[in-house]
């Protein structure tokens, strides 16, 4: 056998192992993904712990619980459990009114509280979106930009992303990037286009949440949002229709635990924080309500 014979022997062994070490590692892979859990579409009333628990599994198993299985996910709590042990212990109760520089608000404050629940407006082409359940002022008393108890940064704080009160001249034009949130509170939020209506008095307090899914930036002209406050930023994760209920769910909890426990934050025209705060939570793309919940909570 000559060497010009031998050299493509050789060459055609080669390309013979080459194929094989590649059917082998498809094959592991296919097994690999296999195991994963397979994400659903969330139906339109739903067990938000059910569905995130699929959603969230194969990004957090490695990253919240390592080589450990997650036993359970709470997106309302925002606990993960893992097989043998829960990863993000507890954080006392001092260390979050350190971090929220919150002073000592006696006994009548930090109670859950109660809220009514109303969708009022769903289109006839929203995506699942999964139902906002009561707002609970204990239940994340952190902003949600960090992570916190297993559950991820779900959102920025772009402060300020207004300087000075928001919308001092009536009427005015509100926006929301795409992909971003918008908080308003103020003593009067009326957004016609929206369906967005309420005014303050001295024991209640107005709070809209606006969520901008997808399309591009959104500009809502003509409304009354009397000398108020607001903040606003980017939504990290917004692929499913689930992942924007649970970010809205945490903004509500949030900012209803700072108007009716936060005596500073009150925005009631009291320093005693609000008794009763009236919220609406508004999902929109391509400059549209896709989904709209309303409420009145009571501490």
């Amino acid at each position: 056998m000559n060497s010009e014979r031998k050299w493509k022997w050789g060459v055609g062994i080669l390309a013979v192992a080459v194929i094989i070490i590649l059917i082998w590692s498809f094959i592991q892979n296919k097994k690999t993904v296999s195991m994963l859990p397979t994400p659903t579409e969330a139906p339109m009333v739903v067990d938000l712990e059910e569905v995130v628990e699929v959603e969230y599994a194969a990004d957090y198993a490695r990253e919240v619980c390592g080589e450990q299985a997650v036993k359970s996910f709470n997106p309302v709590t925002g606990v993960v459990v893992c097989a043998e042990q829960a990863q993000y212990p507890p954080i006392d109760d001092d260390d979050v009114s350190a971090e929220n520089g919150d002073e000592d608000t006696g006994p009548e404050f930090g109670l859950p509280g109660t809220s009514t629940v109303e969708e009022v407006f769903r289109s006839v082409d929203a995506l699942d979106y999964p139902e906002i359940v009561a707002p609970n002022a204990s239940r994340q008393v952190i902003f949600p930009d960090v992570p916190r108890e297993g559950k991820p940064a779900l959102a920025a704080y772009e402060s300020p992303f207004e300087d000075g009160d928001y919308c001092d001249n009536t009427p005015c034009g509100m926006d929301v990037p795409q992909y971003y949130y918008r908080v308003m509170t103020a003593g009067e939020v009326t957004i016609p286009k929206l369906n967005v209506s309420c005014v303050a008095t001295s024991t209640k307090g107005c709070l809209v949440i606006v969520i901008n899914h997808f399309g591009p930036t959104a500009m809502f002209r003509g409304n009354t949002i009397d000398h108020g406050f607001t903040i606003a930023g980017r939504v990290w994760n917004m692929e499913r229709p689930v992942n924007v209920s649970v970010v809205s769910q945490a903004l509500l909890d949030h900012y209803v635990y700072r108007m009716s426990t936060v005596p500073y934050g009150a925005n009631c025209s009291t320093i005693d924080a609000c008794e009763t705060v009236e919220w609406h939570l508004v999902v929109i793309g391509d400059g549209e309500s896709q989904a709209h919940w309303s409420g009145l909570f009571r501490r």
